[in-house]
């Protein structure tokens, strides 16, 4: 990639200000990195889209920092890194509404974007309203973005995580989902649901996925049953289901 004042994508004129089209590890349709304080028309998402705005300011080592977004179907929407140093980035982009997205952000030192080595931070917003910044954590912050997140959760969902290392002298860090209240009672049965409840079934498995393979989930104190294929996600630790469903 060339930087001249502004960051820009590899291949792209190095002397205008740009708005480009998502040829950026990305092929989704309507997507746009914004790489210039000159205005830009603003994105115009279609019917059954919202959209999706990332702002990025890296602190003194932005090469230490990437992030990603991935949608509940396992489609790559977003996955970046290699960025200059305390510098500003800006990305839009148009997702589903009948998608659940995982972002991502990561720092492979493990001190965050800020605020001992620069005042980086970030800002997500979704349908035009902010649902998460931040810069102050460790090596990792996942938040899920999109409509569909929110009814497949129950009421005691928290749908931000921020990976931290344990205090104790264990060389991996430990981390408890605080998905619900206790694992289900009921035995480890595929019970029978009509197609249409099936398929919802099936989506509120794959955002449970999701979020066990961007949060680390193997690394997490308690994870009895997760994303084992013989067992019915109801049963999974600490995933509590009211008539079958999240």
């Amino acid at each position: 990639c060339t930087f001249v004042k502004t960051p820009l994508l590899c291949g792209a004129s190095t002397n205008q200000p740009t708005s480009l089209s998502a040829s950026d590890k990305s092929d989704h349709k309507h997507t746009r990195r914004l790489v210039s304080p000159t205005p830009s028309p603003a994105l115009s998402c279609p019917n059954g889209n919202k959209k999706f705005q990332f702002t990025l300011t890296t602190d003194k080592y932005g090469g230490e920092t990437s992030w990603s977004l991935f949608g509940s179907d396992g489609a790559e929407v977003f996955n970046l890194d290699d960025f200059g140093n305390q510098s500003n980035y800006d990305w839009e982009t148009c997702l589903s509404e009948d998608i659940c997205y995982t972002f991502s952000i990561k720092d492979s030192y493990g001190d965050g974007i800020c605020c001992g080595l620069g005042d980086g931070s970030y800002s997500i917003l979704y349908d035009g309203v902010e649902i998460a910044a931040g810069g102050d954590f460790d090596k990792s912050e996942t938040h899920l973005v999109g409509k569909r997140c929110i009814p497949t959760l129950s009421p005691s969902w928290s749908p931000s995580f921020s990976l931290k290392p344990s205090s104790s002298p264990s060389t991996k860090p430990s981390f408890e989902p605080s998905l619900s209240l206790k694992p289900s009672s009921s035995p480890s049965s595929w019970p029978s649901f009509p197609e249409e409840l099936r398929q919802e079934r099936e989506k509120e498995r794959g955002v449970l996925i999701t979020l066990f393979k961007a949060t680390g989930g193997e690394r997490w104190k308690r994870n009895e049953g997760w994303i084992e294929e013989s067992r019915e996600h109801c049963d999974w630790y600490g995933v509590t289901c009211y008539d079958g469903f999240l």
